[in-house]
């Protein structure tokens, strides 16, 4: 779990930075500033976003409908209450006036903690299960947090795990709807697991290579995500994400 400040107050930075090395909420603290708030990677739900009110305008408005549409967790600090009206729409788990209560933050923080403790362990169990790759002549059992991506050719796909590559028979909508929501569709004929990603390259306006953590095979994404056949509005806007994410922090 990370913490992200968007504050320029040192009393906050230091409050903050003592509950995150707290045996209560073990987290990661980063305070944001504006010229960091397009490379902080990938959007995770466990992160936690504290915004001062005061910081407000210097945020980029797109990063803001960003976490909006995500329903991060949002904790707001505001001078007056009148100023809580801009934050119609997001998923505010706290929010105070002044004076501000660090007890209250620390509170909401361990809340939060637990519950995506919770969460990691039911993550984890999804990760260890294990999905049949089928061919004409076998049956492989392969488990999914070991696959880094999948490829589809005319009438085949080919599955790439840190074992070996496996021939299946079956479509690649069949593997993105068994595997877990870490794997997305960066091209047509490609889903990838990004738990797995190491290096993101910008080769064209269109095309970026993606290469992965300890395995030499690399694969490549285009702008496929923004019309993928997504299960769910949250799931397309979480690959729609990631796809503007990489096009920003990539040179």
């Amino acid at each position: 779990m990370r913490i992200l400040l968007f504050s320029e107050s040192d009393e906050w930075t230091h409050v903050l930075k003592g509950i995150c090395n707290s045996n209560e909420t073990c987290a990661d603290f980063i305070q944001v500033r504006f010229d960091r708030i397009k490379t902080l990677g990938l959007t995770s739900k466990e992160d936690v976003y504290i915004i001062d009110d005061a910081y407000y305008e210097t945020i980029d408005g797109h990063y803001l409908e960003i976490l909006k549409t995500l329903k991060v967790d949002l904790i707001v600090l505001v001078s007056e209450l009148k100023s809580m009206e801009r934050y119609i729409g997001f998923n505010i788990v706290e929010y105070m006036c002044r004076p501000f209560d660090a007890t209250r933050i620390r509170l909401c923080l361990q809340r939060i903690y637990k519950r995506n403790s919770t969460m990691n362990k039911m993550r984890l169990k999804e990760i260890s299960k294990k999905i049949l790759v089928r061919n004409k002549n076998e049956v492989n059992i392969v488990l999914i947090g070991d696959i880094y991506f999948v490829r589809a050719f005319s009438d085949y796909v080919q599955v790439y795990t840190k074992e070996g590559i496996y021939v299946s028979i079956d479509t690649i909508d069949h593997y993105e709807n068994m595997v877990s929501d870490s794997f997305f569709r960066v091209a047509e004929d490609v889903l990838v697991n990004f738990d797995k990603i190491d290096d993101i390259q910008k080769l064209t306006e269109e095309y970026y290579k993606l290469s992965f953590i300890d395995f030499e095979p690399c694969t490549y994404m285009r702008d496929f995500l923004f019309e993928s056949n997504a299960v769910s509005k949250g799931q397309k806007n979480r690959q729609a994400y990631i796809v503007e994410t990489i096009k920003k922090i990539v040179i």
